[in-house]
């Protein structure tokens, strides 16, 4: 499974309730894909073979992604299930308690 950033697109009317002064609309007009730029990447992850067997990845435009090296570390992803677990656990009720409520 990969996650896809399509980017600010043009066309789409996504931002028709945003009140944005004037020169904040007129420049990022600049900087938007348009709709084809924008599901290109959509595109590429459904149909291309070059992303076979790609998982786990944040696809920000349809080239292959390269992320930080920290996201391959597997004692730190070990590490970080762990602490994220005690966390948890440390703001859940107990059996008893949540049988008692």
């Amino acid at each position: 499974m990969n996650a896809v950033d399509p980017g600010a697109t043009g066309g789409t009317q996504l931002e028709r309730h945003v009140r944005q002064p004037l020169l904040i609309r007129a420049v990022s007009r600049l900087f938007r894909k348009d709709a084809k730029r924008a599901a290109a990447t959509q595109a590429l992850l459904a149909a291309s073979p070059r992303v076979a067997g790609i998982s786990g990845e944040l696809w920000p435009t349809a080239g292959l992604p390269r992320g930080p090296a920290l996201l391959g570390d597997v004692d730190l992803a070990k590490r970080l299930w762990e602490v994220s677990e005690g966390i948890v656990d440390a703001h859940t009720l107990p059996e008893k308690l949540r049988d008692a409520a």
